[in-house]
């Protein structure tokens, strides 16, 4: 399996606020996590560095233990829903903050299946020889 991730401050932006992190665990399970952070220049970055370190600690503590593809989509959904618990209550502390957000994608690849959660304008996509799919 080869996973790889790049990211690109763009023609508009003069600072990149994308963060992103992926693992393996054990012999069957990988995962990735993208964000790309919105609302200012140290907001967004912050946002999106605060969101790729939680579900990355999430699913390093969480997804061993869980069976189904259906307890890992109900553990994404959960995971993406407390990131904007945090986000909110990050925001609610600190003027400077109000307009932090992010945009997530994430994918869990295991045994035969894949499951992929997004919130936001980010996706995930499956790029061939031939072809680039989006998921």
């Amino acid at each position: 399996m080869r996973i790889t991730a790049s990211t690109d401050v763009g023609l508009r932006s003069e600072q990149n606020q994308d963060c992103y992190k992926a693992g393996r665990l054990g012999d069957d399970s990988y995962w990735i996590v993208l964000c790309d952070g919105m609302g200012g220049v140290t907001s967004g970055g912050e946002a999106s560095y605060v969101c790729v370190s939680y579900l990355s600690q999430a699913f390093s503590d969480t997804l061993i233990d869980l069976a189904s593809p259906a307890e890992v989509q109900r553990f994404m959904l959960d995971a993406v829903v407390k990131c904007n618990e945090i986000l909110y209550n990050l925001s609610s502390e600190d003027d400077g903050r109000i307009m932090m957000g992010t945009t997530v994608v994430m994918a869990c690849i295991r045994n035969s299946f894949v499951q992929i959660v997004h919130a936001g304008d980010s996706r995930a996509y499956h790029i061939s020889k031939r072809n680039i799919n989006q998921l």
